[in-house]
């Protein structure tokens, strides 16, 4: 397993819990990991009640790995994490999806998402594809006493406080799940005469 994206899930387990200096992987983490992978199985009934329909639709999953990832179609998550790596790309306001199976062009999706993001980048490749006009969807779950609860949401809210763009806060039990997403806009037929 890639050991960069075990680190990113330890630091994200310190934080929940407002440990400030990393420390190793442990029976803490284990327990930890195994609880938040329940909150992504409830992220996912989440996204279901919103009309986020992500096994549905033509949606990718980006920045997540095999520990976090919630997407049956393995093949739509992109990210370097993932058991096949991919990358997501921009060029020419047209999204590339980079893999050992070559570059596709994204011309059409139903939503890109994410959830808990690891680093800034992940943040700015999102409003990058809503200034596109994709569909998006960027999430803070985790449980209702994390630490680090109220610092997620507000990050989130900041850098998405010029975009038109939906929120939505809810918990079930002692989870929380916070999500900005882009209006859904209906395509419709143009009669040309």
């Amino acid at each position: 397993m890639n050991k960069i994206y075990l680190l990113k899930l330890l630091k994200q387990f310190h934080e929940a819990d407002g440990i400030t200096s990393l420390m190793k992987i442990d029976e803490c983490f284990i327990s930890w990991l195994k609880e938040y992978q329940k909150v992504l199985l409830q992220l996912k009934d989440y996204f279901d009640s919103l009309g986020l329909s992500i096994d549905d639709w033509d949606s990718y999953e980006l920045g997540k790995g095999l520990l976090d990832s919630i997407i049956l179609d393995k093949d739509k998550c992109i990210s370097m994490y993932a058991p096949k790596k991919s990358e997501l790309i921009i060029s020419d306001d047209l999204p590339l999806h980079i893999s050992e199976l070559g570059i596709n062009k994204i011309e059409c999706s139903d939503l890109f998402y994410t959830y808990n993001p690891y680093t800034t980048q992940e943040i700015e490749l999102i409003k990058k594809l809503s200034t596109l006009g994709h569909f998006i969807s960027i999430s803070a779950a985790g449980k209702t006493y994390d630490k680090n609860k109220q610092s997620k949401i507000k990050q989130l809210d900041e850098q998405f406080s010029d975009f038109e763009i939906e929120h939505n806060y809810e918990e079930s039990g002692d989870n929380y799940f916070y999500t900005l997403y882009t209006p859904r806009h209906v395509k419709r037929k143009i009669l040309s005469r």
